[in-house]
């Protein structure tokens, strides 16, 4: 659907054109201002089509869960690597799957990058619980907090988010499920594009298209399944 953006723009064309032709007698003079004015839209629809087009060719291609290894062995350790995750998701991944005994996550207390890691695990009372599996403190006593040696991790897969921009404002956001060896056994990636960028557009609004495919919430809970059984 054309956003609410087009139509201002191609109201304000309207009435630039309308008054060209009035105030511009030389018919050779309105030929040039017109096509100087058109030279913005006729470029910008060309580049938005182009991106629209490249959008659909890898919804089409990449888009969604895909499998690389069968019937991987079932987890009881999961690692989710980054910054994307934190106690929060270790907790609700423990809660949601209750075949796997332990999640290495960000610690939820510990705020540096790279983060500091913690494995978290149920209590006997059901609640979660975790336990600073990185070793951190402050050189000296004073300063920022550091990590200053990293626990080798003992889960038999981990889960990361990827995230690539391309032109076109065309986002990939990709989940990707590896083994401890470092083969990756499945991935689940959703795209995102925009006709404009809002963030560098008048009045920071969507001018044209959005569009996104793939998984989006649920992207890690599909690739969890794969393994927790």
């Amino acid at each position: 659907m054309i956003g609410l953006g087009i139509w201002i723009l191609l109201g304000l064309y309207v009435g630039l054109f309308v008054l060209v032709w009035k105030k511009v007698e030389a018919l050779p003079a309105r030929i040039a201002i017109s096509a100087f004015l058109l030279s913005p839209v006729i470029w910008k629809v060309a580049e938005s089509s182009i991106g629209y087009y490249k959008f659909n060719q890898v919804c089409e291609a990449e888009a969604g869960l895909k499998v690389y290894i069968e019937n991987p062995p079932p987890a009881k350790r999961l690692r989710l690597e980054g910054t994307a995750f934190g106690a929060v998701n270790a907790e609700g991944v423990l809660r949601r799957f209750l075949s796997l005994q332990f999640i290495e996550a960000a610690a939820a207390n510990v705020h540096v990058i790279p983060p500091a890691y913690a494995v978290y695990e149920r209590g006997p009372d059901g609640k979660v619980v975790s336990i600073l599996m990185d070793k951190v403190g402050r050189r000296g006593g004073h300063g920022e907090t550091q990590v200053f040696e990293s626990a080798p991790s003992r889960a038999e897969y981990s889960i990361r988010l990827n995230n690539e921009q391309s032109t076109y404002r065309l986002d990939k956001h990709q989940y990707i499920l590896s083994r401890a060896d470092g083969h990756i056994v499945a991935t689940a990636t959703r795209y995102s594009y925009a006709d404009t960028d809002p963030s560098s557009s008048l009045l920071a609004m969507p001018w044209g298209r959005v569009g996104q495919c793939g998984p989006q919430y649920e992207a890690v809970d599909m690739l969890i399944n794969l393994i927790a059984k």
